[in-house]
């Protein structure tokens, strides 16, 4: 997991990461014309969020970083 995710700064095996108000988190999005998916791995936390839209569209994608940093504000 370490490796994977927080293995070098900024990526780590297809895994961005960074830090935020001290805390550790990792990130990877997904998309194509029919879908979009957000996955973000809070370390310290031990949680994760994952927002999936079936529209991989610019109000798709920006469907699901309103709904992932609404999430954040929550759960980080």
């Amino acid at each position: 997991f370490e490796y994977m995710h927080f293995g070098t700064l900024d990526y780590a095996m297809g895994w961005n990461n960074g830090s935020l108000n001290g805390q550790s988190f990792s990130f990877h999005e997904g998309l194509s014309l029919l879908f979009n998916c957000r996955v973000e791995i809070l370390k310290e936390k031990k949680r994760g969020i994952i927002v999936m839209c079936n529209s991989g569209d610019t109000d798709g994608r920006g469907a699901d970083l309103d709904l992932t940093r609404l999430l954040e504000e929550k759960y980080f």
